[in-house]
């Protein structure tokens, strides 16, 4: 069994997106951590954690798990939401456009 693991860090810093698949499983989990200052986290927090981890048996409230197709879906309905349309040819494309141009259409 080998584990897979990604990690995005938000672009203000505060949180990281972590997707974990295993290779003997078609599901794949999805989580939102908060990163800690330097200096860790507090006793207060550390306890609010254990509470949280004993009780609802996960320290994370922002966490999902989907399935293979699931997650296939989600990829493809990402790549659409970033989808542009080259203003001079018209075409759509999925590639960071330069100044509204497709590489087609640059010169």
């Amino acid at each position: 069994m080998e584990l897979k693991n990604k990690y995005f860090r938000c672009s203000c810093g505060s949180e990281v997106l972590a997707i974990t698949r295993w290779d003997d499983e078609d599901l794949v989990d999805i989580a939102i951590f908060k990163l800690w200052n330097s200096k860790g986290l507090s006793f207060a927090n550390r306890i609010r954690t254990c509470f949280r981890t004993l009780f609802k048996g996960s320290p994370w409230t922002d966490q999902i798990c989907l399935s293979k197709e699931d997650a296939l879906k989600l990829s493809e309905d990402l790549k659409l939401i970033f989808k542009s349309k080259c203003k001079v040819c018209g075409k759509e494309v999925e590639e960071a456009l330069t100044h509204g141009e497709c590489t087609d259409c640059r010169h």
